[in-house]
């Protein structure tokens, strides 16, 4: 005959309301069950801790900080290699198989410790705007750097105007008429 374990290990995440200045607190449940159930202490022990950990934002950081140094290798010998055969050794094209697969791998460990490329933010170059139910034939693009330009639809075309920040009247008008694009499309079925 087999016993049934009666006993496991519980983590729960409590919540407590702390005094600063007497260090006294009172401990109250946490909204939901428990997080998990172990059958030893120290498995409940563990996953507390690795919990803990990735609350605190430490495991990623560990595995950031572990992805940074070969991620800093690949692009010093990526870096040489590049030097070396602009500067003619082409020796140094030898190389490039093994130096591409470092790389890839490096890519890896530093995808998976979740580093992500900082790519351009084209969005701060250009805001679009348009508020459909406000003015369904206009859009307003900013431009970085001091521009607004204004897009008017009407039944006759396109009217393009080019704004200074803060600016009333257009520094500069472009129209695009529907006859005007007739007459090109017809000009270019022509020729």
């Amino acid at each position: 005959m087999t016993t049934q374990q009666t006993i496991t290990y519980k983590v729960w995440i409590d919540i407590e309301e702390y005094n600063e200045e007497t260090g006294q607190g009172v401990e109250t449940d946490a909204p939901g069950g428990a997080l998990a159930a172990f059958d030893t202490c120290e498995e409940a022990w563990a996953y507390a801790a690795h919990v803990t950990q990735l609350a605190c934002g430490e495991i990623e950081q560990e595995r950031i900080c572990k992805a940074a140094p070969k991620l800093l290798s690949v692009l010093e010998r990526a870096e040489f290699l590049m030097r070396r055969i602009s500067e003619g050794d082409h020796h140094a094209l030898e190389n490039l198989g093994d130096a591409a697969e470092q790389a890839r791998a490096a890519i890896a460990d530093a995808t998976a410790a979740g580093i992500r490329p900082k790519l351009p933010d084209h969005s701060t170059c250009f805001a679009f705007t348009h508020e459909p139910e406000k003015d369904p034939d206009r859009a307003c693009v900013h431009v970085e750097g001091g521009y607004g330009i204004a897009i008017i639809r009407n039944p006759e075309g396109l009217i393009i105007d080019v704004y200074p920040n803060d600016w009333m009247e257009p520094i500069e008008t472009l129209t695009v008429w529907n006859d005007d694009v007739a007459v090109a499309e017809s000009d270019d079925d022509a020729a």
